[in-house]
């Protein structure tokens, strides 16, 4: 009996060569999936609801379901999951928002998670979008922002702040600043922002101002002329999420920033 390849012959080689060939395989259609979940992720977001719990729900019916890439359904699964351990926490110990004792732990998925290799390529993508783009879009992650590769986050960095010294509380409350609980992403001062809430809803941008060198110097980042007009406001509790995976959003944004 021929051989019809010969390299077979050598079968810890032939096999080697076989799970490499395989390996690339399963490498293209992952990628190929990553490539296009910016797309999948506004059809899975129409599939999205929010339980009486608070948690996300997803039901995709069977025939979209099935006609979707595996590595695509994972990710969303993932997402969906992550999600969820954004809210759980956002409402543990009674607070508003995201506890920042584990902060890094909460936001950064599972190590070998399909979510985990995914952000970390977006984040090492991220650019800002033009004006016209944002402009003519009527995608709420486009507009809004997203992690969902091409999409890009909203504004795509955090803007460098302006130092002052001394007692500028008072007017930051007169700017319409309120406190923000200090195991909230920095703490300081938000004042919510919104922009085009026909689409983002209201107040889901801030402005923010915190404290350095040991309440000596505020730090104010105030977003008025970028788009949008602010970041993503993290006191996910007081506002109407754009999108179901917002909250997910939001914090990888900040730890991302």
């Amino acid at each position: 009996m021929s051989i019809k390849h010969p390299w077979l012959r050598y079968f810890p080689f032939g096999l080697c060569f076989i799970s490499s060939l395989a390996g690339a395989e399963v490498h293209s259609k992952k990628h190929k999936a990553f490539a296009s979940f910016g797309e999948d992720l506004k059809i899975f977001h129409t599939y999205m609801s929010k339980q009486d719990s608070g948690h996300i729900r997803l039901d995709l019916p069977s025939d979209i379901a099935s006609a979707t890439d595996e590595h695509s359904l994972a990710l969303v699964h993932e997402l969906v999951a992550f999600t969820n351990t954004v809210i759980e926490r956002s409402r543990s110990s009674g607070m508003k928002s995201f506890s920042g004792d584990d902060l890094g732990q909460l936001v950064t998925p599972k190590p070998g998670s399909l979510l985990r290799e995914y952000l970390q390529i977006v984040g090492n993508h991220a650019e800002p979008m033009s004006s016209m783009t944002l402009r003519d879009s009527q995608s709420v992650e486009e507009v809004c922002g997203s992690f969902s590769y091409p999409t890009q986050p909203a504004p795509w960095k955090t803007l460098t702040a302006d130092q002052f010294g001394g007692d500028y509380v008072a007017y930051l409350f007169r700017l319409g600043f309120h406190t923000t609980p200090e195991d909230i992403f920095g703490g300081g001062f938000t004042k919510p922002k919104t922009y085009r809430p026909e689409l983002c809803q209201w107040d889901s941008f801030r402005d923010h101002a915190y404290w350095k060198s040991d309440y000596k110097v505020l730090q104010i980042q105030i977003y008025d002329g970028m788009t949008p007009n602010g970041e993503p406001n993290p006191e996910i509790n007081n506002y109407t999420w754009p999108y179901p995976t917002w909250p997910a959003y939001v914090a990888w944004w900040h730890v991302k920033n």
